[in-house]
């Protein structure tokens, strides 16, 4: 039960409908969508393209994750989304969804 509270995927899925920033067909329709989800549940989201990745490992190695969206032109041409959970100098760890994880 993350954060003191339980979520079901569906739940968060059909506010993001509501909210207008997620689609069934198109996924995620606005880059601060998640923030805006985020913030609807009370807690506080920022948006940023300039961390770096030991900016990312720290700030989640304090316990707040970090989602992070990629493009990959073979394994996610449409983009994906992931959490990074903490590190180190020689690991990244994530919490991902994708069957394709195992693979990349």
């Amino acid at each position: 039960m993350p954060y003191g509270r339980h979520f079901i995927a569906a739940d968060l899925l059909q506010e993001e409908l509501n909210l207008g920033v997620w689609s069934v067909y198109s996924g995620l329709l606005q880059e601060n969508g998640i923030a805006l989800t985020a913030a609807h549940f009370g807690f506080n989201a920022s948006l940023s393209h300039a961390r770096t990745l030991n900016d990312v490992i720290n700030i989640s190695n304090k316990g707040y994750p970090v989602i992070v969206s990629v493009r990959d032109s073979f394994y996610y041409p449409g983009g994906h989304l992931f959490v990074i959970r903490g590190g180190d100098s020689s690991y990244v760890y994530i919490a991902d969804s994708s069957p394709l994880i195992s693979s990349v």
